[in-house]
């Protein structure tokens, strides 16, 4: 689906997502990927399930979006 509706994840929507995470876990910048780290998971491998995260939610929104219609 998202190679035929263009749906991509750019590198600085992966350092938003991980940002967020941060702030909403009260965490310092840098914090969350070390933590991740620390699990013994790869720097790629994390940036990856984060994309596929990203991705999942556009082509989420994507289709809902689709699919609502608004009324008066």
């Amino acid at each position: 689906y998202a190679d035929k509706t263009g749906i991509k994840v750019s590198d600085q929507e992966i350092k938003n997502f991980i940002r967020h995470v941060e702030v909403n876990n009260k965490m310092l910048e840098g914090q969350f990927e070390k933590s991740v780290m620390n699990l013994h998971v790869t720097h790629e491998a994390f940036k990856d399930k984060i994309r596929i995260e990203v991705l999942r939610s556009k082509i989420f929104h994507d289709i809902l979006g689709q699919q609502i219609n608004v009324t008066r």
